[in-house]
C-alpha cells in the first residue's frame, strides 16, 4: 500500500506567497508609519490654527496670493523654523499671526527688547506670510516688524527702495506673534504630495490592494490545503477499508486451509 502523507503535517507556504508576503510589509509597513505622521500632523493643525511643529520646525500653509512674485503660491505648505526673534533681519520672510494692535508710537532700542521665541504661543487669527522690510521696538521691550506682500504693488512708478509708496504695507506685528521664518526643504513637498490625489492613490489606494490581494492569496492558499487534507483523509480512510477487508481476506483463506488441512 502507497504511503499516505500526514495530515498534520504543516503547509508550506508557496514562493510566489513568500514574495507577496516580502513585498506588502516593505510596501505597507512605511507607508502605514506615513500615515501615522501625517495624522498627527492633521490633528496638531487642527489644534494650533493651522501650525504644527516638529523638532523645533513648524509647516504653515499658505493662505493668500500676496507672496506669488516671491514664488510663494496660495496653497503652499511651508517650513518655518522657530527662532529667537532677535534672529529675524530686514529682508526675511515670516509667518504671524494677524495682529490687531495699533502701530506703537514709542520707539525703544534693540539692546531694551525682551527675547521671545517664536511660535510659542497660539492665536486664532489669520496666519500671514509675508517678507520683512523694517524693525522697531517700543520702550516696553517689544519688536514689531513692518512687513508686507511682494505682489501686492501699488505703485509701480516709485522708488523700489521705497516700501511703503511701493506696495501695499500691513500694520506691525508684535514679535511673539510671529510663528517662524521661512526655511528652505524638501518636507512641505512631500506633505503635498501625501495630501494630494496622486499622494492617496499612491500611498493608500495602492497599498490596500496589494494587502488585499496578498489576504486573497492566503484564503486561497488555505482552501488549497484544506482541500488537500480532505483528499488525504479520505484516502486514509480508503486504506484503512482496505487494509481491513485485505486482513478479513486473509483470515478467511487461513480458515480454509484448516479446514481443508483438517479434512
Amino acid at each position: 500500500m502507497e504511503n499516505v502523507v500526514d495530515v498534520h503535517e504543516k503547509p508550506k507556504k508557496t514562493k510566489s506567497g513568500k514574495i507577496v508576503n516580502i513585498i506588502s510589509n516593505c510596501i505597507f509597513v512605511p507607508v502605514m508609519l506615513i500615515l501615522v505622521v501625517y495624522f498627527v500632523y492633521a490633528l496638531s493643525v487642527m489644534q494650533k490654527n493651522g501650525v504644527p511643529s516638529f523638532f523645533g520646525q513648524a509647516y504653515a500653509r499658505i493662505q493668500s496670493k500676496s507672496m506669488t512674485a516671491s514664488g510663494f503660491e496660495k496653497g503652499d505648505i511651508v517650513m518655518l523654523e522657530k527662532l529667537e526673534i532677535s534672529e529675524i533681519e530686514v529682508g526675511d520672510v515670516i509667518a504671524f499671526y494677524y495682529c490687531t494692535y495699533s502701530e506703537p508710537t514709542l520707539f525703544g532700542s534693540k539692546e531694551n527688547a525682551k527675547e521671545v521665541k517664536s511660535g510659542e504661543k497660539t492665536f486664532k487669527t489669520k496666519i500671514y506670510f509675508h517678507k520683512v522690510y523694517d524693525i522697531k521696538y517700543d520702550t516696553l521691550g517689544n519688536t514689531w516688524f513692518y512687513t508686507y506682500g511682494t505682489s501686492n504693488v501699488r505703485n509701480s512708478s516709485a522708488d523700489p527702495d521705497d516700501i511703503p509708496a511701493r506696495y501695499s504695507v500691513d500694520t506691525p506685528t508684535r514679535g511673539d506673534h510671529v510663528v517662524g521664518r521661512y526655511k528652505e526643504s524638501w518636507i512641505p513637498t512631500v506633505l503635498e504630495f501625501i495630501s494630494s490625489s496622486m499622494g492617496m492613490i499612491v500611498l493608500v489606494i495602492v497599498p490596500c490592494a496589494v494587502l488585499l490581494f496578498t489576504l486573497l492569496l492566503n484564503i486561497i492558499e488555505i482552501i488549497d490545503q484544506m482541500q488537500r487534507e480532505k483528499k488525504q483523509k479520505l484516502a486514509l480512510s480508503e486504506g484503512e477499508v482496505q487494509e481491513r477487508e485485505l486482513d478479513v481476506t486473509t483470515i478467511i483463506e487461513e480458515h480454509e486451509e484448516i479446514d481443508n488441512d483438517d479434512r
